[in-house]
């Protein structure tokens, strides 16, 4: 929730516009990429990164009249319903991120059942892993920045972050691993996620010094990352192109027998 420390009214007014526009602004971006996806059949190709959309676009709906009634200070709900519903929105989106990434990771051997099924466990693997990892590090860090106090909440959100790009960067060395092109879309997907999962911690960092504490700029630099997302995701979303022709999805039929094989002499 966005904190005014300035001066004038005029400056407040200001930023609360802003800020509603940086959080309206790439939600709504969020409407055409759907539409374009499902115009190209693109959400039978990732059916997960399509439910992340919807998801995103409805939780959106809600928060966002939730959040001006809650600024109003008008009782038509309890004032602890809106941070209530916005952790279950923020826990499925970081739910949903992790599908997705694993959508990806899985697309390479996508047309067999027993790689995917292997390549699933073992990313899975890796992402408890990564977590752990994390959690760790961060807990270590505020452990020796502010004693026996208690972590904050969010460390934990940190941590999943952390532990996505680490599971981004797998997605692409996996894919050049195998030697496979990544789609327009499919690398837009990643591309994307990458700026909004690796800005996250650092923003968090940043709104930790002393200096920002007490000012919204850190959280309108979050819907900035966000909305740079929505706006990568668009652009590939049209330049993802349908393939219709018979030789085309026989040439791609050859190439995921030639990736099976490569894995399969692991």
């Amino acid at each position: 929730m966005i904190h005014f420390s300035y001066g004038s009214t005029q400056d407040m007014s200001s930023l609360f516009y802003v800020y509603y526009y940086l959080w309206a602004a790439p939600h709504l971006l969020l409407v055409p990429v759907a539409l374009l996806m499902f115009r190209k059949s693109l959400h039978k190709t990732f059916p997960i990164f399509f439910s992340y959309l919807i998801f995103e676009i409805l939780q959106f709906c809600v928060l966002l009249p939730m959040h001006v009634v809650y600024m109003m200070h008008l009782n038509i709900f309890p004032l602890r319903m809106y941070p209530t519903v916005d952790l279950v929105g923020r826990t499925g989106s970081i739910i949903l991120h992790f599908a997705v990434l694993q959508e990806l990771f899985e697309s390479p051997v996508a047309h067999n059942s027993e790689l995917r099924r292997t390549s699933a466990r073992m990313l899975k693997w890796v992402t408890g892993i990564l977590v752990v990892v994390s959690l760790l590090f961060l807990g270590s860090l505020y452990y020796g920045t502010i004693g026996h106090r208690m972590v904050p909440a969010y460390a934990t959100l940190e941590a999943l972050n952390i532990a996505q790009c680490g599971v981004l960067v797998l997605v692409f060395l996996w894919h050049r691993y195998l030697g496979v092109t990544m789609s327009p879309l499919a690398f837009g997907i990643g591309l994307g996620m990458g700026v909004t999962a690796c800005s996250e911690p650092l923003i968090h960092a940043w709104k930790d010094s002393l200096a920002t504490r007490n000012s919204g700029l850190p959280d309108d630099f979050v819907f900035a990352a966000f909305h740079v997302a929505a706006l990568i995701w668009l652009y590939f979303a049209y330049a993802q192109k349908e393939i219709t022709s018979n030789s085309g999805s026989t040439l791609q039929v050859r190439e995921w027998a030639a990736d099976a094989g490569r894995v399969a002499h692991l």
